[in-house]
């Protein structure tokens, strides 16, 4: 009896919380840079662990993989053809199979998923594009999360991811600070050296002279960083103004710059219909 209502309970929740089975290829790496050729290992693994956060997900294991595609000779590339994904897919029992590339987009690289239905051939791609190659961790967490959300609608989907922002806050709070030890500083300067200007006593003058000038050497030290900090901060806001992102779909409104063999300096918006 416990039996079947476990087994009632299993099937109403696989009703209600459908499982995908997902098995991720190889990512092949179509530009020049060779280093990048690693890429195409690390890539699966990454998005390995971002699709298992998913409870609704489950990955076949790579080895399983590697296993029958050495049993019919074909290699990760070869699953980029329909009708060998289809095959492998039933074989492993997985509902989809994820293939893709690495290339490059001017100075910027690229990660294309290709999320392949292996029963309807239906294939949904999601890509994700970085400024260059340091951000490896930040695109696969991106394009992560895409793919979760193509394959069970949780969380958002999420169009860029901003790479960097620098502490404006922190540093408003740091000038806010150094600009109010200044002036409590500058005003015991003021105080000290009203005192010296009144002291009539030549045993009083050596000691409020060399006060006097330890807190006017300390003002212009508090606010030499008060006026850094000011800049740093500025300097903050305006890189937070346009920082750099990871995009998941191409921002109808770029920034362009360009450097001609001629010599000449292009500057303009690049406009995406």
């Amino acid at each position: 009896m416990r039996l079947l209502i476990f087994s009632a309970w299993f099937l109403f929740i696989s009703y209600l919380f459908p499982q995908s089975t997902v098995v991720i290829s190889d990512f092949n790496n179509t530009t020049h840079r060779f280093y990048l050729n690693e890429w195409e290992a690390r890539i699966p693994e990454f998005l390995k662990h971002e699709l298992s956060r998913s409870n609704r997900i489950t990955v076949v294991e790579r080895k399983h993989l590697k296993e029958i595609l050495e049993e019919k000779a074909l290699s990760m590339a070869g699953l980029t053809d329909s009708s060998s994904a289809r095959e492998i897919g039933k074989m492993l029992g997985a509902e989809y199979i994820i293939t893709g590339n690495i290339s490059e987009v001017g100075n910027k690289i690229r990660i294309d998923a290709h999320l392949i239905h292996v029963d309807s051939r239906k294939v949904v791609s999601e890509k994700v594009v970085a400024p260059d190659t340091r951000h490896l961790n930040e695109m696969i967490e991106l394009l992560g999360n895409n793919l979760r959300y193509q394959l069970t609608g949780e969380n958002e989907y999420r169009k860029e991811k901003i790479l960097k922002k620098y502490p404006t806050l922190y540093g408003v709070l740091f000038t806010g600070a150094g600009i109010t030890a200044t002036v409590w500083i500058h005003n015991r300067f003021k105080k000290k050296q009203d005192e010296y200007r009144s002291a009539t006593s030549l045993t009083e003058f050596d000691p409020l002279y060399n006060s006097a000038n330890r807190l006017n050497k300390l003002r212009y030290v508090l606010g030499g960083v008060a006026g850094t900090s000011a800049l740093i901060t500025v300097y903050f806001w305006l890189k937070n103004l346009s920082p750099q992102k990871i995009y998941a779909q191409q921002p109808s409104c770029l920034p362009f710059f360009a450097h001609s063999q001629k010599g000449e300096y292009l500057v303009g918006v690049q406009i995406s219909f």
